[in-house]
């Protein structure tokens, strides 16, 4: 079986094994994958409108968010995106902490960072973003064993 087949059914089985939300978005990483890069630009720019439009939800429609969000020419998009104000620590700590999430009807689970600084910074995962992570997490698993497999199948028929 060639390699690039053998990753391909390792997929499909763990998807099936894997929770629903998990298995789409393994999918979608599947599928993401074999687009061609003008294709994968635009699904990357469709996503981060999505990111956006619903944190624009969150601060206020009227925030430079949502302006921004509703932006459909993708090249326009992409330049007032890259217009936009980074997150700071304290944003996270004040209008997107867990608790001001909690209150506008974010459901999930509270992850902190570290707090190098002293102060660790709390984040929520929605469902959504847990799976998403899980999935990633299996992609990367499953993409470090097929180098091995190739690795150990040069091994024993050569390299050049």
């Amino acid at each position: 079986m060639e390699v690039v087949e053998r990753f391909a059914s390792r997929i499909v089985y763990t998807a099936q094994r894997c929770r629903p939300r998990v298995a789409l978005h393994l999918r979608r990483i599947a599928s993401f994958t074999q687009l061609p890069a003008e294709e994968q630009e635009r699904w990357l720019v469709s996503r981060m409108r999505v990111i956006l439009s619903r944190h624009a939800r969150l601060v206020g429609q009227r925030s430079e968010w949502a302006r921004v969000a509703k932006i459909e020419n993708d090249e326009e998009f992409l330049r007032a995106w890259k217009e936009l104000p980074v997150l700071r620590k304290a944003d996270l700590q004040g209008r997107f902490s867990p608790e001001a999430l909690r209150r506008a009807g974010v459901r999930g689970r509270t992850v902190r960072t570290g707090g190098s600084t002293g102060e660790p910074t709390g984040v929520v995962h929605d469902g959504e973003l847990a799976a998403a992570i899980s999935a990633m997490r299996l992609w990367v698993k499953l993409a470090r064993s097929l180098l091995r497999y190739s690795d150990e199948h040069l091994d024993r028929m050569g390299r050049p």
